[in-house]
């Protein structure tokens, strides 16, 4: 069955294995001169985007449900712990799922697709990012804010 996810999960495992079938499996003698662990972390991917989230799901695989979720953490600035909270939630509600049971289960799910990040504080007067020359500074050498404590208050 051909699932169209939307957001080109296929396409995405078939250029990290730079060896997928026109179907999206992992061609067994695909060339890849990568080690094993990556071999079966790939595996691992492209069969939980396969997986339904829960029986007759036709909406979401496994990992486009994953993917999705751990997009809206980071856009809405959750904590993992919050995460944590909405994942317990899911759970209870769909029992035969496939959600994973905690943010770093999540982490470790997804790892796999080697889509890693390099956080980058920046001043929150939006003078600078604390990059190259800033990156050991501990304040904003234009307006000499913390670049560890807000000063501003919540509302």
């Amino acid at each position: 069955e051909d699932r169209d996810e939307g957001d080109d999960i296929s396409d995405l495992l078939r250029d990290l294995a730079a060896g997928l079938d026109k179907g999206g499996d992992l061609e067994h003698d695909c060339g890849l001169d990568q080690d094993d662990s990556f071999l079966e972390s790939l595996h691992k991917l492209e069969a939980d985007s396969r997986q339904e989230l829960y029986p007759g799901c036709k909406n979401f695989s496994k990992l486009r449900f994953l993917v999705r979720l751990l997009h809206t953490k980071l856009l809405g600035g959750w904590s993992d712990r919050s995460f944590d909270l909405l994942l317990d939630l899911l759970k209870d509600a769909y029992p035969q799922s496939a959600i994973p049971q905690n943010s770093n289960e999540a982490k470790k799910l997804v790892k796999g697709l080697k889509l890693g990040y390099v956080n980058i504080h920046a001043c929150e007067n939006d003078c600078i990012l604390f990059w190259k020359n800033n990156a050991n500074a501990n304040s904003c050498p234009e307006c000499k804010a913390s670049r560890w404590k807000s000063e501003r208050k919540s509302a």
